[in-house]
C-alpha cells in the first residue's frame, strides 16, 4: 500500500497533490490514504491534519469519539440550524473564515463567506464535506475548537467538580463548546428568551428561509445562509412576527439596527480580542440582551470559556452544588452573579465548557430534554443513552 505525505505545511496555502494514490474499499465509501502529521497529543492520542482519509468529496480526520461527540455537541443546546441530512450526516450552512485560493493569496486574510459542512462520525474518525472544499479541515478545526484539550480539562473537573459533574462527563463524554458565527449566535439567542428548542430552531428556519440567501440543496436538505445585519435591521416587526417570533421581533430589529451604528459584524467579531467583562456589558447594552444571553453569546461564539449562562435550569444546580445559592429564591440579578461565580471558582478558567455538560445532563435526566425538542416522553423509558 503506497502512502504519499501532505508535508509540513498541509493546512494553510500550499494544495495537496497526491501521486499515485490506490483506492481502498470501505463499506460505504471509497477513499484514499494519506499520510498526516499529527496535529497535536495529549493523553497518548492523536489528532491528525486532513486528512486521514481524502476523496474528491468528503474527508476524515483521527479523533475518538470521547474527544468530539457530534450529537451531544450539535444537540446540547448551543446551536440551533444543525439537522440530520437523508444520508445520516450532520449538515448546516455556516459563516466561516475562507482561505484565498492561488499563490498570490497565500499569505493574504482569509475572507467571510458561507459554507455547507457536513459531519459523520464513527468511534475514531470524524468525516467531513464542505461546499465549497476550500479550507474544509481548517473550519472543522476552529468550530469544533480541536486545539482546546478535552480530556485534560474533564481530569481537572472530576478531581474538584464532584458527583454531578463525574455523572455529567460519563453520559456525555466529547461534547465540546463550538465557537459559532458571532452574529448568527448573538440574534438566535436573542429567539430564545420563553421558547423551547424545537420553537426557536423553527423560527430560525423560516428566518433564514425568509431574509436568507439560498445555498442550494446537498443530500436532500436546503440550506440557507443566516441573515445579514443589514436585512434584520430593515425587515419589519410584522414579518418579524410571521415567524413566531412575537415580543422578540422588536428586539432583533432593535440589536441589528444598533448593531449597525456599532459597525456591524466585523465590531461584534471584534469583541473576541476584549477581556470577558467588557464584552459582556458592551452585549447588554443590546435591546433584549441580559446577562444569559450575553454569557451564551460569549461562550458559544467569543471566546470567553469563564462565561457561565444561567437560566432557571442551572439555578436549580447551582443550588445542590453551592450552599451560598441557596438563599435565594428567585434567580436575581445578585443571585445570577452568585451562580456565575460558583461555577467560576470550582471548575476554572473553562467553568462555561463545564456548565455546558451540566446543563445539558440537567435536562436529559430530568425528562425536560424532550420538552424542549417537542416530543413525548413514553413513561418508563430513558430520555437519552448513549
Amino acid at each position: 500500500m503506497h502512502k504519499v505525505s501532505c508535508g509540513k505545511d498541509a493546512i494553510g496555502c500550499r494544495t495537496l497533490v497526491a501521486r499515485a494514490l490506490p483506492l481502498i474499499l470501505l463499506p460505504t465509501f471509497c477513499h484514499l490514504l494519506i499520510d498526516t502529521k499529527p496535529l497535536r497529543q495529549y493523553n497518548g492520542l492523536m489528532l491528525y491534519q486532513p486528512s486521514a482519509l481524502v476523496r474528491s468529496d468528503f474527508a476524515a480526520f483521527a479523533c475518538p469519539q470521547d474527544e468530539l461527540d457530534l450529537e451531544h455537541t450539535l444537540a446540547s443546546g448551543q446551536a440551533f440550524r444543525w439537522k440530520k441530512d437523508r444520508e445520516g450526516w450532520w449538515a448546516c450552512a455556516l459563516d466561516v473564515a475562507i482561505p484565498g485560493n492561488g499563490a498570490g493569496e497565500c499569505h493574504s486574510p482569509p475572507k467571510s463567506g458561507h459554507i455547507i459542512m457536513r459531519l459523520w462520525q464513527d468511534r475514531e474518525q470524524v468525516f467531513y464535506q464542505t461546499h465549497p472544499a476550500s479550507g474544509g479541515f481548517q473550519q472543522v478545526r476552529e468550530y469544533f475548537r480541536l486545539d482546546t484539550d478535552l480530556p485534560a480539562l474533564e481530569a481537572g473537573w472530576r478531581r474538584r467538580g464532584g458527583q454531578e459533574i463525574a455523572q455529567a462527563l460519563e453520559s456525555f463524554s466529547g461534547l465540546r463548546v463550538l465557537r459559532q458565527d458571532p452574529v448568527e449566535c448573538l440574534f438566535s439567542f436573542l429567539c430564545s428568551p420563553a421558547a423551547p428548542i424545537h420553537r426557536i430552531r423553527r423560527s430560525l428556519d423560516s428566518l433564514c428561509r425568509t431574509l436568507g440567501v439560498p445555498l442550494g440543496e446537498v443530500a436532500g436538505v436546503e440550506h440557507f445562509a443566516f441573515p445579514r445585519v443589514e436585512h434584520l435591521a430593515e425587515a419589519s416587526v410584522g414579518l418579524l412576527n410571521k415567524m413566531g417570533l412575537g415580543f422578540r421581533s422588536e428586539n432583533i430589529r432593535g440589536t441589528a439596527r444598533e448593531l449597525l451604528a456599532q459597525g456591524g459584524a466585523s465590531w461584534l467579531r471584534g469583541l473576541r480580542q476584549v477581556p470577558y467583562e467588557d464584552a459582556k456589558r458592551a452585549l447588554m447594552a443590546f435591546p433584549g440582551v441580559g446577562a444569559k444571553v450575553a454569557d451564551c453569546v460569549c461562550l458559544f461564539s467569543l471566546d470567553k470559556d469563564e462565561a457561565v449562562p444561567i437560566d432557571v435550569h442551572m439555578a436549580r444546580v447551582a443550588k445542590r452544588l453551592f450552599p451560598s445559592c441557596r438563599r435565594y429564591n428567585s434567580l436575581t440579578k445578585n443571585a445570577y452573579a452568585e451562580a456565575s461565580d460558583c461555577f467560576r471558582q470550582r471548575f476554572g478558567p473553562h467553568a462555561g465548557w463545564a456548565q455546558q455538560y451540566l446543563y445539558y445532563n440537567e435536562l436529559v435526566q430530568t425528562g425536560l430534554w424532550d420538552e424542549e425538542l417537542g416530543r413525548h416522553r413514553k413513561s418508563g423509558t430513558k430520555t437519552f443513552s448513549k
